[in-house]
């Protein structure tokens, strides 16, 4: 048992990143560096801009976009219309639910 609880943490401490707040290059607000263990963060300017972080996947560095004309997607519990307005695409009576229990989890 302790074996498994060190060797989780040793395995934890190589993968998981570590979240602060910094000060970036306007219009970033998220950078992660390949040879960092941590993610840089930054608010948006203004309030009609936010941080699409799920792009990071794509790129170590995510820029601020406008709100004009995105809908972003929510997370469960959040307000919803369809299926497509919610991460896991699970809309149920106008709010969003997670993936089920042993369904494949993801963003879709």
């Amino acid at each position: 048992m302790i074996y498994m609880l060190i060797n989780e943490v040793f395995y934890c401490s190589k993968v998981c990143k570590k979240y602060v707040c910094s000060q970036l290059n306007e219009g970033t607000c998220i950078d992660s560096q390949e040879d960092s263990d941590q993610y840089a963060l930054q608010k948006c300017d203004g309030p009609n801009q936010f941080c699409p972080f799920m792009n990071l996947s794509n790129n170590n560095q995510v820029q601020c976009i406008s709100r004009d004309g995105y809908h972003p997607r929510s997370f469960p519990g959040g307000e919803c219309t369809s299926d497509s307005e919610c991460v896991a695409g699970n809309c149920q009576l106008g709010l969003c639910y997670g993936s089920r229990l042993n369904e494949e989890c993801g963003i879709i």
